[in-house]
């Protein structure tokens, strides 16, 4: 027997125990390790995703994790592989899929939101949502992978080159991984941010914050 934590009603979670089955044909079973809270987790925990999200529900699509066990036809991965999970499925058939837009399909599955997610101590998936993490990334910073994610491919719709300037207006997580990322480019970064507390911690990512303010910022 497994725990699971879902989603009751606004404000409200409870823990509760879940039997994993063994995964089918093309799927292969997690033990997720580290879980991201998003802010998307964040608008279903106060209850403004009620129309969407049917409760009781298990949230969480930033993750890490190892492999528990494999499925039928499944090739290529075994116990033990460090994993995240890219939490999108797609159906393939929609037109929006026909035209190679799947990340739009039009009944398009967000895994950790509109089906079950990762806040549980075993979790199936679909192989083909699996992406192998590197033996030399920490589990915990492995489940940063997806919204890490989200901000290479900010930065690379930007076309963002080395020597550029760049400024991130909010210096929340995808904010704060835009900046490093484009930093990363070679791009010179300013994050604007309101927030003190969200400046300081952008300062100690050796970040320059600005506060928008301050009448001294340039």
């Amino acid at each position: 027997m497994t725990l699971a934590v879902r989603y009751i009603s606004a404000r409200t979670l409870d823990t509760a125990p879940a039997e994993p089955s063994s995964p089918g044909p093309g799927e292969v079973e997690l033990a997720p390790a580290f879980v991201g809270i998003c802010g998307t987790d964040l608008h279903i925990f106060h209850g403004d995703m009620d129309a969407r999200v049917a409760a009781p529900a298990v949230l969480g699509h930033e993750m890490s994790g190892r492999v528990v066990r494999v499925g039928p036809g499944v090739e290529g991965w075994q116990p033990g592989d460090a994993v995240t999970v890219m939490p999108l499925r797609w159906d393939d058939t929609c037109p929006a899929c026909r035209a190679g837009h799947q990340h739009i399909c039009q009944r398009l599955d967000f895994i950790g939101i509109d089906s079950p997610g990762a806040m549980q101590q075993r979790w199936t998936v679909p192989a083909s949502t699996l992406i192998r993490l590197p033996d030399t990334l920490p589990l915990d910073r492995a489940a940063l992978v997806e919204p890490t994610a989200v901000a290479v491919h900010d930065v690379g719709r930007a076309k963002v080159t080395e020597g550029e300037k760049v400024v991130v207006v909010g210096g929340g997580p995808v904010g704060i991984l835009i900046a490093l990322v484009a930093r990363a480019a070679g791009a010179d970064v300013r994050v604007v941010e309101l927030s003190a507390h969200r400046r300081l911690l952008a300062e100690e990512l050796g970040l320059t914050a600005w506060d928008p303010a301050d009448d001294d910022v340039p």
